[in-house]
């Protein structure tokens, strides 16, 4: 725990690195950092890159649930089609898959519908566009804490209860989720 930074109650973090050049944790070493992480908390929720280095693919694979985060912007999308379908190819299951969209507005001229439409998934979760998220990160708290009821906040509660009654209902009882970010951010 001394490694951890606490973050709320009964919430900490686990930083990587600052210096990017430094060697990157091998796979295995990573799957035995994951599961002694994932034994001592009940729930353990990973930030990862969008690429498929070695440490990645092991996180993948002690997953329960790969949310798959992009912008509702055309590189972003392209970005997403790509990701589920090299996932997919590696052998990882689309029912494992989450896509939550995130800086949804509806003047960007990209309706989520088409997108389902298109690339024939099911879109789990709208994050909606909000000048009030980067306002919080940048007073040193993520909006979630800092105001609940907050419509970005209210939609990554539901995606987390969605996630947490899978796992209920899972039979066997996985306690890692993951969240596959890197998607161009705004």
């Amino acid at each position: 725990m001394s490694a951890a930074s606490p973050l709320a109650d009964h919430l900490w973090g686990f930083g990587s690195p600052q210096d990017p050049a430094v060697e990157q944790v091998a796979g295995e070493a990573m799957g035995k950092a994951l599961r002694a992480v994932r034994d001592t908390f009940a729930w353990t929720i990973v930030d990862a890159s969008a690429n498929y280095a070695d440490h990645n693919l092991a996180t993948f694979d002690l997953a329960h649930t790969i949310c798959l985060v992009s912008g509702l912007d055309v590189v972003g999308i392209r970005h997403l089609a790509k990701a589920i379908d090299t996932l997919s190819q590696i052998g990882f299951p689309r029912e494992r898959f989450r896509i939550v969209l995130n800086f949804v507005d509806a003047k960007v001229g990209l309706e989520p519908a088409r997108v389902e439409r298109v690339m024939k998934i099911r879109i789990d979760s709208l994050i909606p566009a909000s000048r009030d998220v980067p306002a919080a990160l940048n007073r040193g708290r993520p909006l979630y804490l800092e105001d609940p009821k907050h419509e970005v906040s209210r939609r990554i509660a539901t995606l987390a209860e969605s996630i947490v009654q899978s796992v209920e209902e899972a039979p066997e009882q996985p306690t890692l989720s993951l969240s596959t970010n890197g998607f161009p951010r705004r």
